[in-house]
């Protein structure tokens, strides 16, 4: 299966200047919960993001823990793109297209689900796919003077759940999407 999990702002904004523009520790461990949890236990998952998204986690966090990374970068194959990144553990991959990473997540019987992390262009291409399952969507309350964006969802999504979630004073609204049987390849 492949997910889509992202927090946006009431504009759909998600990021400025390359992170995060709000801090709500709560809904990172849920984020976190939800990217680590399989059901076999010998599995794992997979966080396929792009570079940008890559460099703007906190070094010493790279990679997340429990989780493969699988970092989307059109320069993959440049040597000095992969020093960059600097790979050290066997838990981060390099795909030079997100449809590369979805076929290495896809082809490793041992990867239970993929999930695409970010940024805004994985997320454009993710929902004009069709290999797509469903979309995690957290809204966050207030605008940011966000400039990178989550798409709009097109009718191929149906909304299969919403609720919201407190977080002390910060209530966040949750929505699951899936994708219509009439989108589907």
């Amino acid at each position: 299966m492949i997910s889509l999990i992202v927090a946006c702002d009431e504009n759909r904004g998600i990021g400025l200047n390359g992170r995060i523009p709000w801090f709500i520790p709560g809904e990172l461990k849920w984020v976190s919960d939800v990217t680590r949890h399989t059901v076999k236990p010998n599995n794992t998952n997979a966080l396929i993001m792009g570079r940008n998204t890559w460099e703007s986690l906190p070094e010493a966090r790279r990679p997340l823990p429990g989780r493969i990374s699988i970092v989307v970068s059109s320069q993959a194959k440049s040597v000095d793109k992969l020093t960059l990144l600097n790979p050290t553990s066997d838990l981060v991959w390099v795909a030079d297209s997100l449809e590369r990473a979805i076929s290495m997540v896809k082809s490793a019987n041992y990867i239970e689900k993929g999930f695409i992390f970010g940024g805004q262009r994985l997320y454009e291409d993710a929902m004009d796919s069709l290999w797509l399952d469903e979309i995690l969507l957290t809204t966050v309350p207030g605008i940011y003077n966000c400039d990178t964006f989550f798409p709009e969802l097109t009718s191929c999504y149906l909304l299969n759940d919403k609720h919201n979630v407190t977080y002390g004073e910060t209530v966040v609204q949750r929505e699951k999407y899936v994708r219509s049987s009439q989108c589907s390849a």
